[in-house]
């Protein structure tokens, strides 16, 4: 038994390949398709091939054959030999070395010597047939792919992870990115949570998060910009009407956008009176609703040219802002106070 190992089939770290005859296919039906291989008989070729008639070798006897007078020895270049038991080496034992020389190399599985003295060392016999495997493989080592490394990348995680744990880490990454109040932070757990989504294959999870951060890069537009193109609103929102209505917090993040864009705009009040009329007095989308027709009707009838209501207004407007002084960080907090902190982290 020459105790081979997995590194008797690497070199420098890459799998040694080998030419091999397909001998039976699995059950096509079976989870883990089997395959019989066969390479012996061109390993029995190619020794043949290199062995030549009279050579000398060391070898080492590993088996005796009392019935036929054989000894079964194995060769210092890594093949097995019979030598035929005779009076002047019948002391010989299995462990012990000798000197051999081949008188037959034809016969398959069958190479024929005879003991001709004791062995200068004694062989390595896991060493030795490693050797003749390496020197069958082919002259490269096999170089896996990036794609390759890449399905074993995935297959490793597969196997570390089960797909509802994966799922619960999704979800809470994404509850992360709900409280975060910086806004690279909470885009980088959406991507996160979007990296691990296309691990398990939950396309609908990914699609989510996809919009989530194109919610807050809107967002983040109108922190800066201090209004949301309505072209972007309009796709954003037609887009995602069947994921709106699985994701409640998606919706009303969108519809928080959308009331926030009427700032200012009275053709766009019967929007806002659905709102009002829509959601109860103390829900958030309310109560950003009337903020939002407060300040278009007083414009409506010229009363921003009276000075009490146009400190009154800019005064709603300052705390309108502040509301939203949190969408300049992020737009998917936790309302706190009834809703007075609206799109607070």
């Amino acid at each position: 038994d020459p105790k081979f190992d997995i590194d008797s089939f690497f070199e420098d770290g890459r799998p040694l390949l080998f030419r091999v005859r397909v001998n039976a296919l699995g059950s096509p039906n079976e989870e883990h398709r089997t395959y019989t291989f066969d390479c012996m008989s061109y390993l029995d070729d190619m020794i043949r091939q290199q062995a030549e008639y009279g050579e000398e070798s060391d070898c080492t006897i590993f088996h005796i054959d009392e019935k036929n007078h054989v000894f079964c020895a194995v060769s210092e270049y890594g093949y097995g030999i019979f030598l035929p038991v005779t009076e002047d080496n019948a002391n010989c034992q299995v462990g012990d070395s000798v000197k051999v020389r081949l008188t037959d190399g034809t016969r398959p599985n069958s190479m024929q010597g005879i003991i001709i003295g004791v062995a200068d060392n004694a062989v390595d016999v896991r060493k030795a047939a490693t050797e003749v495997f390496r020197d069958y493989a082919e002259e490269e080592p096999y170089e896996e792919t990036a794609e390759e490394l890449e399905e074993e990348a995935m297959a490793v995680s597969e196997d570390l992870f089960d797909i509802s744990y994966m799922r619960e880490i999704i979800n809470i990454v994404d509850h992360k990115a709900v409280l975060e109040t910086d806004n690279i932070k909470a885009f980088a757990f959406l991507s996160i949570g979007h990296i691990l989504s296309r691990m398990t294959g939950d396309q609908a999870m990914m699609d989510y998060l996809e919009q989530r951060q194109r919610l807050l890069c809107v967002l983040d537009d109108y922190g800066a910009n201090g209004r949301v193109d309505d072209e972007e609103l309009q796709v954003l929102g037609n887009n995602n009407t069947d994921m709106a209505e699985k994701y409640p917090l998606l919706k009303q993040r969108l519809n928080e956008v959308k009331i926030v864009n009427c700032f200012g705009m009275a053709e766009r009040n019967a929007f806002l009176w659905e709102m009002c009329t829509t959601y109860e007095h103390d829900h958030i989308l309310a109560r950003l609703s009337r903020l939002m027709l407060s300040y278009n009707m007083a414009e409506g009838f010229g009363l921003q040219d009276i000075q009490y209501h146009e400190g009154h207004l800019r005064n709603g407007e300052c705390l309108w802002r502040n509301r939203l002084s949190g969408c300049q960080r992020y737009g998917y907090g936790q309302r706190t106070g009834g809703g007075s902190a609206l799109l607070r982290g």
